[in-house]
């Protein structure tokens, strides 16, 4: 989910503002599903064992975290990386 990057009260009068000003997401705001594109890749602290392998096809589990996919997939790991000190899984988009 997306939502729209329109300032409001005093941010308004800020040049240069952090993408973090529009994390959090109120009642009421009109958001957007943005649907992810081939090539795109992302990181996520959310996965099982197993997904960190480099090149596993990945599927989402019905608890949310990424697991190895045992059909095809829309998406394929690629491996981890540490970022912010978190060691996160790096998931492609590849269909």
């Amino acid at each position: 989910v997306d939502r729209d990057n329109l300032p409001e009260g005093i941010e308004c009068a800020y040049t240069d503002r952090p993408d973090k000003a529009f994390d959090n997401i109120k009642q009421g705001d009109k958001v957007i599903l943005r649907p992810y594109v081939v090539g795109e890749s992302f990181y996520t602290d959310q996965y099982v064992e197993g997904a960190d392998v480099d090149g596993a096809m990945l599927v989402a589990g019905t608890d949310g975290k990424w697991t190895v996919a045992e059909d095809g997939s829309k998406f394929i790991s690629r491996g981890t990386e540490t970022v912010a000190g978190l060691k996160m899984l790096v998931v492609e988009v590849i269909v």
